[in-house]
């Protein structure tokens, strides 16, 4: 059973794993990174990542349902494709062995805007061009 962290409006669960984010540069070029989550709550994740999202950038994080719904039992209606569920980086922190501890929060489809959505279908579709190119050359 997870240990939950108290003290906060959402209890955050202890939930250590490695788990694959999705991110667009400057550049909206692709990042795929591998993570380690530290606590999940109903509202956001905290993760360690070697590189550093700033505050405000928008990822994808991996994390499958069967999980979320073990971790999350009073999980809500969040924005995700498949088993990526959208995130914006709230805080970023520099810790030792050159890592970045990463807050982020989750989204509820009914209180999302018109941007976020966009974001979201972007990160999405640049992430499935970027898996067909890797099946069957470059994609344009």
């Amino acid at each position: 059973m997870p240990s939950i962290t108290c003290k906060r409006r959402y209890p955050r669960i202890s939930f250590v794993s490695s788990r694959q984010i999705v991110h667009l540069d400057d550049a909206q070029i692709v990042h795929k990174n591998l993570v380690v989550t530290q606590n999940l709550s109903p509202v956001g994740i905290c993760l360690s990542a070697q590189d550093n999202i700033k505050p405000g950038a928008y990822f994808l994080v991996y994390l499958n349902n069967v999980e979320i719904q073990e971790a999350l039992p009073t999980k809500k209606n969040l924005i995700k494709a498949g088993d990526y569920f959208l995130a914006q980086a709230i805080w970023s922190r520099p810790v030792d062995g050159g890592l970045n501890d990463i807050g982020a929060t989750f989204f509820e489809r009914e209180d999302s805007t018109l941007r976020e959505v966009e974001i979201f279908t972007e990160l999405v579709n640049a992430n499935a061009m970027e898996g067909l190119a890797g099946v069957g050359g470059q994609v344009r």
